[in-house]
C-alpha cells in the first residue's frame, strides 16, 4: 500500500516547516506529500514545493475543510491517505508507520491519533486534549468521534463516500459517523501523537467540550 500525506493550509510559514520535516524522519516515510492551499501569502506553498510537494490551489471563497480534502484525495494519490493541518506535527518517528500497519487489517477505514498540544497551548485546551485524546488506544470505538488535524483514511473510500462540502466544520466527524453506520471500522492510536498549538483544531475542541457539537 502506498501512503499520501495530504495537507491542507492558509498562511502556515510558520509553522509548516516543522510537519514537514517530521515527515521526512519517519521510518515509513510518504510516498508523497499533497498541499491543497488556500492562496497563501506568506511563502507557505515556496515552502512545500521544496520538500516536494505537489501543490494544489483552491479560492479562499471556495475553501470548505471537507472539498479540501476531497480535492486533494481526487489528485493521483496513495492508498491511505494521512490528514495534517499545517500547523501540527509529529512527536514521534513512527507515527505513519503505526498508521500503516493499522491499515493491514482490511475492515480499517479510518485511523485517528492523539493530540497533546505544545507550549502554545492553553491549560484549558490540554485539558480537552486529555479528555478527548487520551493515552489509551482503542480499536474500533462505539463513539464516531475523530479529527482530521491528525488522522488518516482510506483513499478509496473517500472517493466512494466524499466529505461533506456544505459543513462548515465537523466534516471529520460526519463522515466517520456516516462511515460507522455503514459497518466500518476506527482505529484511535493514543501511543502516537502529533503536537499542536493554538489553531482552529483548539477552537474546535473547545466548541465540542462545551456541547456546542455533541451537545
Amino acid at each position: 500500500m502506498s501512503v499520501s500525506l495530504l495537507i491542507r493550509a492558509l498562511n502556515e510559514a510558520a509553522h509548516i516547516v516543522r510537519l514537514l520535516e517530521g515527515a521526512r524522519m519517519q521510518t515509513r516515510q510518504p510516498d508523497e506529500i499533497i498541499l491543497v492551499d488556500s492562496v497563501s501569502t506568506d511563502g507557505t506553498v515556496e515552502i512545500a514545493e521544496r520538500f516536494g510537494a505537489k501543490v494544489v490551489r483552491i479560492d479562499r471563497d471556495l475553501f470548505i475543510h471537507g472539498r479540501a480534502i476531497n480535492i486533494g484525495v481526487e489528485q493521483p494519490t496513495g492508498d491511505i491517505i494521512v490528514l495534517a493541518s499545517a500547523h501540527v506535527y509529529p512527536s514521534y518517528r513512527d507515527w505513519i508507520e503505526r498508521i500503516y500497519e493499522a491499515f493491514s487489517d482490511e475492515r480499517v477505514s479510518l485511523v485517528y491519533g492523539r493530540q497533546v498540544g505544545d507550549a502554545r497551548t492553553k491549560l484549558s485546551e490540554h485539558r480537552i486534549f486529555e479528555q478527548w485524546f487520551p493515552a489509551r488506544s482503542v480499536e474500533n470505538p462505539a463513539s464516531y468521534f475523530c479529527n482530521n488535524a491528525n488522522c488518516a483514511v482510506g483513499r478509496e473510500d473517500v472517493l466512494r463516500y466524499p466529505y461533506d462540502e456544505y459543513l462548515t466544520g465537523v466534516e471529520d466527524i460526519a463522515w466517520a459517523k456516516a462511515l460507522l453506520s455503514r459497518g466500518g471500522r476506527i482505529v484511535y492510536d493514543g501511543k502516537r501523537g502529533s503536537f499542536g498549538g493554538r489553531g482552529p483544531q483548539a477552537d474546535w475542541m473547545t466548541r465540542v467540550a462545551s456541547g456546542g457539537i455533541f451537545g
